[in-house]
């Protein structure tokens, strides 16, 4: 992450319980030295609850390109 730490980039991100969605935003998302960021990161972590689970049964999963199907996607790249 540290050589892509500073870009900004439009994305749907989506924060994962166990594989299965709990909530996507669609918002600028920041890659830090570290890891991700942004105000929908920050949105979707109010979603994270603790109770009867822990912090390794949520993943966070990004699309940059929302609203695009795979093959689309294929021509694109």
């Amino acid at each position: 992450f540290e050589k892509l730490a500073g870009i900004r980039v439009k994305a749907a991100v989506s924060l994962l319980k166990k594989g299965e969605a709990v909530m996507t935003e669609l918002g600028e998302l920041q890659l830090t030295g570290y890891g991700l960021s942004g105000i929908c990161v920050f949105n979707l972590s109010r979603n994270i609850k603790l109770s009867g689970c822990s912090f390794s049964d949520y993943e966070v999963a990004a699309d940059f390109l929302p609203g695009m199907s795979a093959a689309e996607t294929l021509l694109e790249l």
